[in-house]
């Protein structure tokens, strides 16, 4: 696991090649924040400028690309991410798969597909005699 600028991710992805090793790379993102037609708008410009600078804005999951429309089709058809909040910002939840695409990275952390990431599935098969 890596997280990581693109050109990093890239290192570590040709190293880890080399030995075929599995990488879940996260590289920063542009999730899509969506901010809908009904919402609060008071409410929403505060809670997005709270989820572009949290960590000073040094986190993976910095609100970055606002769209103040009614989106949901938009964001659902036409973003190729990981993650979309609407009408809201949270941080990745140990309960939901989290990851990345494109220059984004690859694999997702946790819920049950993180732990798939990291483990390899084994079949036994026995003979009936």
């Amino acid at each position: 696991m890596l997280t990581g600028s693109p050109n990093a991710g890239r290192a570590v992805a040709q190293r880890a090649a080399k030995v075929l090793k599995k990488t879940v790379l996260e590289l920063g993102s542009n999730d899509a924040y969506l901010v809908l037609a009904d919402a609060d708008i008071q409410k929403a410009a505060k809670i997005c400028v709270q989820g572009r600078t949290y960590n000073a804005g040094q986190t993976c999951v910095a609100a970055k690309r606002f769209i103040i429309e009614e989106a949901v089709r938009l964001a659902r058809d036409e973003f190729d991410t990981g993650m979309v909040n609407i009408n809201g910002y949270s941080l990745a939840q140990p309960n939901l798969p989290f990851g990345g695409v494109k220059q984004s990275g690859y694999g997702r952390e946790h819920d049950g597909f993180g732990m798939h990431e990291f483990v390899n599935v084994k079949t036994i098969m026995v003979s009936q005699s």
